[in-house]
């Protein structure tokens, strides 16, 4: 968009607020340095009117860099606070604060030795975690019900940006939207905002589900985090104790021969986060639903809580029977990346824990 050269004379002169008339040479020398003054001002208007008609609608100016960072772009390196992994992002012609990834611990804690899953519950903050509705649990001996299939609704909507980030523990992916995408029916106690999606994987292929199917392990498994909107976000959802603050949706890996791509752009921007804390916009945006399997309508369902620290029991799983293809190089680049201690982030999967007397049903 340009502006044209009799706009910008005609607000040369609202701007300085002088008539025409008044310009002339019989002025005292008050007035024409007054002049000179609102000139400059006047310049620096049209200057910054330039800056904003040559800026894509909604975007932001990094004051670091004084480059243009379109809406929806987040930007430098993540932190975690005590509600999520916190990151600066451009929306609305603004920078604000927003988060990606489940919250993360107020301690530190593993996936092995003393800070490990077996130790979890002896941490300050972490008692829960020897709790009796804890996941992940094998799927075994499920209950076959007739639960409808779960509605989504806006998951195949196609984000402005999808940013991708390594928290230490995981990768999780963050989709920029118009409209949060919701899940519904099957069963579920209310209606469910999509949060995130994050990974949990193994060192090798016999291994990286967290969940288990009959005893046997798979080399990856997704979870769609949602948080109940009864309680407005993800941080009030786990805070209310509830089994109903949240909900995830689970899919499990197997090995293909080919790649999925579907995958493609995933695999590629975690070659750009392979330290803790690093954040990289996706070369490429896809719908939240194209990571998912081909069918959702056959489930496991039962009651549980988070996986990691703080193991809040707050959450209804939906584990997908249809299993989601990845080949051997796409996970290898999984395994490249690095917790804060710059070892590669392999096996970051809790063992599963008893039932206690659980009921897992099945569709």
């Amino acid at each position: 968009m340009k502006v044209a050269p009799i706009l910008l004379v005609a607000l040369v002169f609202v701007l300085l607020e002088v008539p025409v008339a008044e310009a002339g040479c019989g002025k005292t020398k008050r007035q024409v340095n007054f002049l000179r003054k609102q000139l400059k001002k006047c310049n620096q208007k049209i200057a910054a009117l330039m800056k904003q008609v040559r800026r894509p609608r909604g975007s932001c100016i990094n004051p670091k860099t004084k480059k243009v960072v379109n809406n929806g772009a987040i930007v430098g390196r993540g932190k975690s606070t005590s509600e999520g992994c916190e990151v600066t992002q451009c929306r609305n012609k603004r920078f604000v604060k927003t988060f990606l990834c489940s919250p993360p611990p107020q301690k530190h804690w593993s996936y092995s030795g003393a800070t490990g899953p077996a130790n979890w519950k002896n941490m300050k903050g972490y008692s829960q975690c020897g709790y009796h509705r804890q996941s992940p649990v094998d799927l075994t001996g499920a209950v076959t019900t007739s639960i409808p299939t779960i509605t989504f609704t806006g998951y195949d909507q196609t984000p402005s940006h999808v940013g991708i980030m390594n928290n230490g523990h995981s990768a999780g992916l963050f989709f920029n939207l118009n409209n949060a995408p919701e899940m519904t029916g099957g069963d579920l106690p209310g209606t469910y905002i999509f949060h995130h999606i994050h990974f949990h994987w193994g060192s090798n292929s016999s291994q990286g589900s967290e969940h288990t199917v009959d005893g046997t392990s798979y080399p990856m498994e997704m979870h769609a985090v949602h948080y109940n909107k009864k309680y407005g976000d993800i941080g009030k959802a786990v805070a209310s104790g509830n089994g109903d603050g949240l909900a995830v949706l689970g899919f499990l890996f197997d090995i293909s021969s080919n790649d999925n791509t579907a995958f493609d752009a995933v695999i590629d921007g975690l070659s750009h986060i392979h330290a803790t804390g690093d954040i990289h916009n996706l070369a490429s945006v896809f719908s939240v639903d194209s990571l998912f399997s081909d069918d959702t309508s056959k489930f496991f369902r039962y009651n549980g809580s988070l996986t990691t620290p703080a193991c809040n029991q707050v959450v209804v799983w939906t584990v997908v029977k249809a299993m989601v293809g990845i080949s051997e190089a796409q996970l290898a680049a999984f395994r490249e990346l690095e917790d804060g201690h710059h070892h590669h982030i392999v096996d970051n999967f809790r063992p599963v824990q008893p039932l206690f007397g659980r009921t897992i049903q099945c569709n």
